[in-house]
């Protein structure tokens, strides 16, 4: 197995015209000999953990608007009418996501939110907290630190993710967030792909890469990174089906494949590089 760029670094040399794969990989130089990786065979079994880990539950006195996937709001302390119940997951999400996003509601609706939300075990208002909040956070801790604390932070935003954001509604004041949040899920997604790569952990990798695409199914970036750790898994059947996914993404779609995605399964299919060109 070679070397792994560090993370972020282009797949393509646009002026080099360097052949996305070995750009990639990099020199041929095995990372367990470069002193590299301390047991490639052994995945992170922790970090396959945090990814694969349900959102946690809230503690007393805090209520938790969760909307990276379908829209919920969990840890309410007082009652709500069944009629009121998908009115007032909305007031809460425009509320708690900005002024920005049109935080404008009826005086009885806050009113029927603010008693639904009750009061925590000291009397007080229940606190409203946000997934997304807690995604940014954790995101910024990952992107800032190298290493496990970092590693775990990232898989720990993934870990938030249940889905599209803002599944199963149709709020449009939230198409511009839907987009950002979507966004920043692929970014950390690859980011993680791209540092358990560099660390030979090729399943911390892969996890990493299907936690970003349970936000984005179609998240090209995500299913070349795909690609690339299988090609460089030795795992054929596993890359032959990516491929075809990347392909039928295309098809359906009728948008081309990136250059980026292009160029690389034409290089796995030259006998030069070989995983792909036996079928």
């Amino acid at each position: 197995m070679g070397a792994w760029p560090g993370a972020g670094a282009a797949v393509v040399d646009a002026a080099s015209g360097a052949a996305p794969y070995a750009a990639y990989r990099g020199p041929a130089v095995p990372l367990a000999g470069a002193g590299l990786v301390p047991d490639a065979a052994a995945p992170e079994a922790w970090l396959l953990g945090l990814l694969a880990a349900p959102p946690g539950g809230v503690v007393p006195g805090e209520a938790k608007l969760r909307v990276l996937g379908p829209v919920e709001l969990v840890g309410a302390a007082g009652p709500v009418e069944a009629e009121w119940r998908a009115t007032l997951v909305e007031v809460a999400a425009r509320r708690a996501l900005g002024p920005a996003q049109g935080a404008y509601a009826a005086a009885d609706a806050i009113g029927r939110l603010r008693a639904w939300l009750g009061d925590g075990p000291d009397g007080r208002p229940v606190n409203l907290g946000c997934d997304w909040e807690d995604f940014q956070a954790l995101r910024a801790r990952g992107l800032g630190e190298e290493g496990q604390a970092g590693d775990a932070a990232l898989a720990r935003a993934l870990s938030l993710v249940r889905g599209a954001p803002f599944a199963e509604v149709g709020y449009p004041w939230a198409d511009p967030l839907r987009a950002r949040m979507t966004g920043a899920v692929v970014d950390v997604a690859h980011e993680l792909t791209l540092r358990r790569l560099r660390a030979g952990d090729h399943r911390g990798a892969e996890a990493a890469a299907h936690r970003g695409l349970v936000a984005e199914p179609d998240a090209e970036l995500l299913l070349r990174d795909l690609v690339l750790l299988h090609a460089d898994a030795g795992e054929s059947p596993q890359l032959q089906r990516t491929v075809a996914r990347l392909e039928t993404k295309a098809a359906r779609t009728g948008i081309a494949l990136e250059p980026e995605s292009a160029a690389l399964i034409d290089e796995l299919r030259s006998p030069a590089i070989d995983p792909l060109s036996r079928r």
